[in-house]
């Protein structure tokens, strides 16, 4: 990204911890939706959907994890990683793969 990039828009700028507190608070009980949005700083509308994914989910980490468009990743980080190791291999052993093969 550049150095002189600006953000153009304050979609997701709040922080991953703060949600994480936030649904923790309202899931208890000690805190409304609208009371933990705001000492939290985060979006009441997302908090809600975030609530409940996570009561349907009972995965805190999974509901306040941030992300933004309706793609998801197919491969863990880790997958990945082995995936891009193998490839160079057989690279490196002058056995090239196509994107097809791939």
């Amino acid at each position: 990204m550049p150095k002189n990039y600006q953000r153009k828009t304050q979609r997701q700028s709040w922080a991953q911890a703060s949600m994480l507190g936030a649904i923790n608070a309202v899931l208890s009980g000690t805190m409304g939706y609208l009371k933990a949005s705001k000492s939290y700083n985060v979006p009441q509308s997302t908090l809600e959907d975030r609530v409940k994914k996570a009561r349907q989910e009972a995965s805190l980490e999974e509901a306040s994890k941030k992300g933004m468009g309706r793609y998801k990743t197919v491969f863990s980080d880790e997958q990945e990683n082995e995936l891009v190791e193998y490839i160079l291999l057989l690279e490196s052993r002058l056995f090239g793969l196509t994107f097809k093969e791939l």
